[in-house]
Protein backbone atom coordinates (compact mmCIF):
# COMPACT_ATOMS: atom_id res chain seq x y z
CA UNK A 1 0.00 0.00 0.00
CA UNK A 2 1.19 3.31 -0.34
CA UNK A 3 2.03 6.12 2.14
CA UNK A 4 0.58 9.11 2.26
CA UNK A 5 4.39 11.07 1.96
CA UNK A 6 4.50 8.50 -1.57
CA UNK A 7 1.04 9.75 -2.24
CA UNK A 8 1.61 13.66 -2.11
CA UNK A 9 5.04 12.94 -4.07
CA UNK A 10 3.12 11.56 -7.00
CA UNK A 11 0.16 14.10 -6.81
CA UNK A 12 3.04 17.13 -6.77
CA UNK A 13 5.32 15.83 -9.60
CA UNK A 14 2.17 15.78 -11.66
CA UNK A 15 1.23 18.91 -10.68
CA UNK A 16 4.37 20.08 -11.62
CA UNK A 17 4.46 18.34 -14.61
CA UNK A 18 0.93 19.84 -15.21
CA UNK A 19 1.61 23.29 -15.18
CA UNK A 20 5.16 23.28 -16.37
CA UNK A 21 6.39 24.84 -13.06
CA UNK A 22 9.49 23.40 -11.03
CA UNK A 23 8.58 22.15 -7.93
CA UNK A 24 10.51 24.81 -5.71
CA UNK A 25 8.58 27.38 -7.59
CA UNK A 26 5.20 26.06 -6.63
CA UNK A 27 6.83 26.34 -2.73
CA UNK A 28 7.84 29.71 -3.27
CA UNK A 29 6.00 32.36 -0.92
CA UNK A 30 4.31 34.05 -4.13
CA UNK A 31 1.08 35.27 -5.49
CA UNK A 32 2.11 34.54 -9.31
CA UNK A 33 -0.89 32.90 -10.93
CA UNK A 34 1.16 29.74 -12.19
CA UNK A 35 2.60 29.16 -8.99
CA UNK A 36 -0.45 30.13 -6.97
CA UNK A 37 -2.93 27.97 -9.36
CA UNK A 38 -0.71 25.16 -8.94
CA UNK A 39 -0.36 24.75 -5.17
CA UNK A 40 -4.12 25.26 -4.96
CA UNK A 41 -4.29 22.32 -7.28
CA UNK A 42 -2.13 20.65 -5.43
CA UNK A 43 -4.31 20.80 -2.15
CA UNK A 44 -6.88 19.94 -4.02
CA UNK A 45 -5.85 17.32 -5.13
CA UNK A 46 -4.35 15.94 -1.94
CA UNK A 47 -7.49 16.72 -0.21
CA UNK A 48 -9.71 14.79 -2.58
CA UNK A 49 -7.03 11.50 -1.82
CA UNK A 50 -8.01 11.80 1.79
CA UNK A 51 -4.70 13.14 3.12
CA UNK A 52 -4.99 15.46 6.00
CA UNK A 53 -4.32 18.76 5.94
CA UNK A 54 -1.87 18.59 8.82
CA UNK A 55 -0.03 15.91 6.69
CA UNK A 56 -0.41 18.83 3.08
CA UNK A 57 1.42 21.47 6.10
CA UNK A 58 4.03 19.28 6.52
CA UNK A 59 5.03 18.57 3.55
CA UNK A 60 4.96 22.26 2.19
CA UNK A 61 7.22 23.13 5.40
CA UNK A 62 10.02 20.39 4.24
CA UNK A 63 10.04 22.52 1.09
CA UNK A 64 10.63 25.77 3.06
CA UNK A 65 6.92 27.48 2.14
CA UNK A 66 5.28 27.15 6.24
CA UNK A 67 1.93 27.18 5.49
CA UNK A 68 -1.42 27.72 7.97
CA UNK A 69 -4.07 25.31 7.55
CA UNK A 70 -6.65 28.00 6.88
CA UNK A 71 -4.64 28.78 3.79
CA UNK A 72 -4.82 25.10 2.55
CA UNK A 73 -9.06 25.07 2.91
CA UNK A 74 -8.77 28.99 1.06
CA UNK A 75 -6.94 27.10 -1.87
CA UNK A 76 -8.89 24.03 -2.15
CA UNK A 77 -12.24 26.31 -2.04
CA UNK A 78 -10.89 28.66 -4.77
CA UNK A 79 -9.91 25.89 -7.34
CA UNK A 80 -12.92 24.07 -6.27
CA UNK A 81 -15.12 27.21 -7.23
CA UNK A 82 -13.69 27.38 -11.06
CA UNK A 83 -15.35 25.31 -13.40
CA UNK A 84 -12.24 24.69 -15.92
CA UNK A 85 -10.19 23.46 -12.99
CA UNK A 86 -12.35 20.53 -12.36
CA UNK A 87 -11.95 19.21 -15.77
CA UNK A 88 -8.22 19.38 -15.35
CA UNK A 89 -8.80 17.20 -12.18
CA UNK A 90 -10.24 14.86 -13.85
CA UNK A 91 -7.56 14.38 -16.09
CA UNK A 92 -5.15 13.83 -12.91
CA UNK A 93 -7.41 12.49 -10.78
CA UNK A 94 -7.33 8.67 -13.19
CA UNK A 95 -3.62 8.82 -12.85
CA UNK A 96 -3.42 9.40 -9.21
CA UNK A 97 -6.26 6.43 -8.38
CA UNK A 98 -4.65 3.75 -9.86
CA UNK A 99 -1.71 4.63 -8.47
CA UNK A 100 -3.24 4.25 -5.00
CA UNK A 101 -4.88 1.19 -5.60
CA UNK A 102 -1.33 -0.86 -7.87
CA UNK A 103 0.61 0.92 -4.67
CA UNK A 104 3.07 2.23 -7.84
CA UNK A 105 4.03 5.45 -9.03
CA UNK A 106 3.10 6.43 -12.27
CA UNK A 107 6.02 8.74 -13.10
Amino acid sequence: MITDIELIDVIAKKIVYRHRIKKLDMFRNTKAFPCSNARHHFYYLCHDAGIRVAEIQRYCERYGYPIGHTSILYGIKKYKSNENNIANYNKLGGIIERAERTGSTPI
